[in-house]
């Protein structure tokens, strides 16, 4: 019989602020797990599923900007897509399929304007 009772894991640095923070169960992630920069910024959260990634994935600078938002499936980055440059200026944009950029895929420089836009082939649905 397995043992099924959530176990809360923390890591800290040196200095005593956390590192980390997620939720264990039979000894996989599931659930949140966040990590920090070690001055007490957000840097990313993740959710998980029975040790496998699955849900919204962000990431931050240390300065409090969003540079990454992501939908992620059975661990593969599976839906909307989005990351910034660390001013906080669009960096890429689109879709993703099991793991495959699809559809109207674009990026930016970084000033902000447009480098680079396709449409990309969805191999998945064939």
């Amino acid at each position: 019989m397995k043992d099924s009772n959530p176990q809360l894991v923390e890591t800290y640095y040196p200095s005593g602020k956390i590192k980390s923070r997620g939720t264990r169960v039979d000894g996989q992630w599931d659930g949140l797990c966040q990590r920090w920069f070690e001055s007490g910024g957000l840097f990313t959260q993740s959710e998980y599923r029975d040790g496998v990634m699955n849900g919204l994935l962000q990431e931050w600078t240390e300065d409090g900007v969003l540079t990454l938002s992501a939908i992620i499936r059975n661990g593969d980055y599976d839906g909307p897509y989005k990351s910034w440059w660390d001013s906080g200026l669009l960096k890429e944009e689109g879709t993703f399929r099991r793991g495959k950029r699809v559809g109207r895929y674009t990026w930016y420089k970084v000033d902000g304007s447009l480098w680079r836009s396709c449409d990309l082939a969805d191999e998945s649905s064939q």
